[in-house]
């Protein structure tokens, strides 16, 4: 028979190991992606998130809140990596009423100086606006989202209102985070690894 000490940390172990899995198939389904270093990336991950009319300060919180920000695209060769990324992702790109396709918020936003910069500080030396952009329609486009230029999907940039344009049926459906760094499966998978061993051994102690 087993004491109440040991049946509380069996139950507490066995509610953990329940976590962990959860953790590791939701991270499955919705797995960032790495720009490896032996690509020439900077070794970060991205991760594309689907959300139908999301402002971009929603979408930078949330991005916060899952321990990235959104994507600071600094050179030609990470804007063409997240681009094709955000390409392979059902749900977020439409064409407006332009003939451009609106794709998902980027970490891009105009300052109280008016001048674009990054939600990270580093410097936007790199741009990739589309043709004709940023144009501030209406004065207020302070965000930044990617861009199809006469087309469904693209990689370029065009500048859009934080919350879109209702009256012009303009919206945005998703954001790109960017993680510096990202705990892998296997690293949780490990964790109840040895949690099992620590109930083994507690268990071994007691007899």
């Amino acid at each position: 028979m087993y004491g109440r000490g040991e049946k509380k940390l069996k139950f507490t172990v066995i509610l953990i190991l329940v976590l962990i899995t959860l953790l590791v198939g939701m991270r499955a389904v919705g797995a960032p992606v790495e720009w490896l270093v032996s690509s020439q990336g900077n070794g970060h991950q991205y991760e594309v998130v689907c959300h139908p009319r999301i402002s971009w300060t929603d979408a930078e919180l949330s991005a916060r809140s899952r321990g990235g920000y959104l994507a600071t695209l600094t050179s030609q060769q990470e804007n063409d990596f997240v681009g094709n990324l955000a390409q392979q992702t059902d749900g977020i790109w439409y064409l407006n009423q332009w003939g451009g396709g609106m794709g998902p918020w980027i970490g891009g936003f105009k300052n109280e100086f008016n001048s674009w910069c990054w939600v990270t500080g580093e410097a936007m030396d790199y741009t990739n606006w589309t043709p004709g952009e940023p144009n501030n329609t209406l004065g207020i486009e302070d965000k930044m989202n990617l861009f199809g230029e006469f087309s469904l999907m693209g990689n370029s940039w065009d500048d859009s209102a934080n919350n879109g344009l209702p009256n012009f049926n303009l919206y945005i459906n998703g954001y790109v985070v960017e993680y510096n760094a990202v705990p892998e499966p296997s690293s949780l998978m490990a964790l109840g690894s040895g949690l099992v061993c620590m109930i083994g051994m507690y268990r071994r102690r007691k007899y």
